[in-house]
């Protein structure tokens, strides 16, 4: 399950939608390790590159390490969450 998360700030109140993260110029989410997690986070985090207009070919690179990332995670450290 993928779940989106605002960071810890003293003026959030309650969740925080990834559209207003994406305003406040980040995204957080977090998942359980499993495999299925990836692509979810993958399809997340293009997303907001999309409504940050990356250049596609930034976002390719950047979507390839984040996918990297997580899945190393989930091959290595499969426990509690994976936070991204």
């Amino acid at each position: 399950m993928l779940t989106s998360t605002p960071p810890p700030t003293p003026s959030t109140a309650g969740t925080v939608s990834a559209a207003t993260s994406a305003a406040r110029g980040f995204g957080h989410w977090a998942a359980d390790p499993t495999a299925a997690a990836v692509p979810l986070i993958r399809s997340r985090v293009r997303a907001l590159l999309e409504g940050w207009q990356i250049a596609s070919e930034i976002a390719d690179v950047l979507l390839l390490a984040v996918s990297e990332l997580a899945g190393n995670v989930v091959l290595h450290a499969a426990v509690g969450r994976m936070r991204v």
